[in-house]
């Protein structure tokens, strides 16, 4: 995991459908990758 804070996991979550929580869909953060 490469980022600005490496000392800590970040956390993150999936939205499947955004556009139900925002009129404009935030961009996706380039350090959280998803995982299977």
């Amino acid at each position: 995991m490469t980022g600005p804070r490496k000392s800590r996991k970040p956390h993150g979550y999936l939205i499947q459908d955004p556009r139900g929580l925002f009129n404009e869909c935030p961009p996706n953060n380039p350090y959280l990758t998803r995982e299977s």
